[in-house]
């Protein structure tokens, strides 16, 4: 009897186990299914970013080196949505989370754009005295708007009609808001590091704790060029540097933790979260092509079947239940990854 029981408890305990551990790998379903091509109308050119509608799984912006282009049937094809642009070099795009139609480009060296109508026209909203070289543009709460420059970070209560100056200077390579507090703002400033607001703007705090490299370094501490919020617990964002992988934190940036063992070698250029499962997490290299985390960034896979290229230069999520994936290549447009 003591033989039957314990050949039971090393049964149960072995089903335990591979309960455990299941998900830790991809599924079936993922290793089979491949990047395809959606390059009708974008042919050899190097993707800055995109940005999905929300609510519209088939409606995107891509921002590239020359202009905006746009597409309403998943990357089918694209059209060019350049009139009222005076710099086609496209950095950054923020679509309102309320109308998809109202659009913000941030451009290197011409400042910010918006468009009312989806594309058709832009109109010029940057205000002389401004640093015209924009990083990264986002929405945060009630409306407003946060432009990251060579100079500083700039933010709009009236979309885009004025602006005043919410982090003094420096290079703001990125700035994102906290989904569940858009008061809660996330800015990457180069050599400087990461900082964070919890009053929208008004003061910043240091959130450096984990991240490689100290203020009495000569290169500086590492800053984010992304960060990508779990959309389940926001308090857990990743984030990315193009330096040294991956970081990652669990209490909204008192502490981060680096992810080298996968990543060794491997710069990341963009990283994003799966909205409908938030332990998979994905990551744009800048040469070793993109990588898949099904554990929620513990470990990581290549994920590059039907890559033409590996030389990544971002990522979009479109759609919540179902998301599809695009990734912004170098010189050879965009390749999207789901049903």
């Amino acid at each position: 009897m003591k033989y039957k029981a314990l050949k039971i408890n090393f049964i149960l305990l072995s089903v335990t186990l591979f309960v455990m551990c299941a998900g830790k790998n991809p599924t079936e379903a993922e290793k089979t299914k491949k990047w395809v091509p959606v390059n009708n109308g974008l042919t050899s050119l190097t993707i800055q970013c995109i940005a999905p509608v929300k609510g519209s799984a088939g409606t995107l912006y891509a921002g590239t080196l020359h202009g905006v282009f746009k597409t309403v049937n998943s990357g089918g094809n694209w059209t060019q949505a350049n009139t009222g642009l005076t710099s086609y070099d496209t950095k950054c795009l923020a679509v309102n989370p309320a109308n998809g139609n109202l659009v913000f480009c941030g451009t290197w060296g011409s400042g910010v754009f918006k468009t009312a109508n989806g594309g058709q026209t832009w109109e010029y909203i940057w205000k002389s005295g401004q640093d015209p070289r924009i990083y990264d543009i986002t929405y945060g709460g009630n409306g407003f708007l946060w432009a990251g420059t060579r100079n500083g970070l700039y933010k709009s209560a009236d979309q885009g009609e004025n602006w005043e100056k919410s982090y003094p200077d420096g290079n703001v390579l990125s700035v994102a808001a906290n989904p569940e507090n858009p008061r809660e703002i996330f800015i990457g400033v180069e050599y400087r590091g990461n900082f964070k607001s919890i009053d929208n703007g008004n003061n910043w705090q240091d959130i450096n704790n984990g991240i490689y490299g100290d203020k009495n370094s000569s290169s500086g501490i590492l800053a984010a060029n992304n960060f990508a919020f779990d959309p389940v617990q926001p308090s857990t964002i990743f984030l990315s540097t193009g330096s040294v992988d991956i970081y990652k934190t669990i209490n909204n940036g008192e502490k981060w933790t680096q992810y080298p063992e996968d990543l060794s070698d491997f710069k990341v250029v963009h990283s994003a979260v799966d909205p409908s499962n938030p332990q998979k997490v994905w990551a744009a290299t800048l040469n070793l092509g993109v990588m898949l985390s099904v554990d929620g960034g513990e470990k990581w896979a290549e994920f590059n079947d039907g890559l033409t290229t590996k030389q990544m230069k971002t990522l979009g999520i479109a759609g919540s239940d179902n998301p599809v994936i695009y990734a912004g290549t170098v010189s050879e447009g965009i390749f999207r990854y789901g049903e």
